[in-house]
């Protein structure tokens, strides 16, 4: 992303009263263990890295939208 990583995004929206309780999915090129907890310890609710299985995608962030 030009302007931001998703990093700063995902504290952008943590820090903002009327986005912190929308939930944080990572999609990525970085797989690494530091870079996973690092994303979690912001706020993230799921971290997946590439390449990625779009089915398990698409269950993943099912499993994050409320019911309506």
């Amino acid at each position: 992303m030009p302007e931001m990583d998703g990093y700063e995004v995902c504290a952008a929206l943590k820090d903002g009263p009327g986005t912190r309780n929308i939930p944080v999915i990572f999609l990525t090129g970085r797989a690494d263990e530091v870079d996973r907890q690092r994303g979690f310890a912001m706020g993230a609710v799921d971290y997946i890295a590439k390449p990625i299985d779009p089915p398990a995608v698409l269950r993943r962030v099912a499993a994050r939208i409320p019911a309506s």
